[in-house]
């Protein structure tokens, strides 16, 4: 797993270091054990992962490492992901990348409309098959 942290240099170009035709997974949330829980399943399903631990580090390796998909809490401090959708929404370079939320709020009608909605606790099964299913006819990188 890559662990790129708010205060580490500057990141790397898309997927540096990481074997080609891997989908890059980036989980962002600030629960440390539900990041390190999320990142470890995907790996041990063959993905390549990223971590973050809020939405503005999430945001900044967006930008720079360009993954395929990105797991995104939306209760976090420094930059939610609210704040984070937000400014995916208005970067051109970014706002194709998909999203799927996670999140412990009981009402996600609002969320669910735009995007994936895993409910925590989350089935980890459940989410994994759905993100293969997802990337499968998606080029990996």
């Amino acid at each position: 797993m890559i662990r790129q942290m708010a205060s580490s240099p500057p990141a790397a170009p898309p997927n540096d270091g990481l074997p080609r035709g891997i989908p890059l997974v980036l989980v962002v949330d600030d629960d440390a054990d539900v990041r390190e829980a999320l990142g470890q399943a995907l790996e041990d399903e063959g993905f390549a992962v990223l971590l973050a631990e809020d939405g503005q580090e999430g945001f900044d390796l967006m930008v720079a490492r360009q993954p395929d998909l990105v797991l995104l809490d939306l209760m976090m401090p420094r930059m939610s992901g609210w704040q984070l959708v937000e400014a995916v929404k208005k970067n051109p370079a970014v706002n194709k990348i998909p999203i799927f939320v996670l999140t412990a709020a009981p009402d996600t009608a609002g969320v669910q409309r735009d995007y994936p909605v895993f409910i925590k606790p989350i089935r980890v099964e459940r989410m994994l098959r759905t993100i293969r299913g997802f990337l499968q006819p998606h080029a990996a990188r």
